[in-house]
């Protein structure tokens, strides 16, 4: 089964493709998952502001 919530597999992916990722967003999710500071959520309602929770 793909881990598809692991970013290697993302970026191993699109370099399969030939498909070449932007390196901010990547090494951003990468240092994020490394160091296990959790991950935001957005939830956009119809009417601003979005609501953004943090995970602990």
């Amino acid at each position: 089964m793909i881990d598809w919530a692991a970013i290697g597999t993302l970026t191993g992916k699109l370099d399969a493709f030939g498909i070449g990722a932007p390196e901010k967003p990547i090494d951003t999710a990468y240092l994020n998952q490394r160091s296990n500071t959790g991950n935001i959520v957005v939830r956009h309602h119809a009417v601003p502001p979005p609501e953004i929770r943090y995970a602990k």
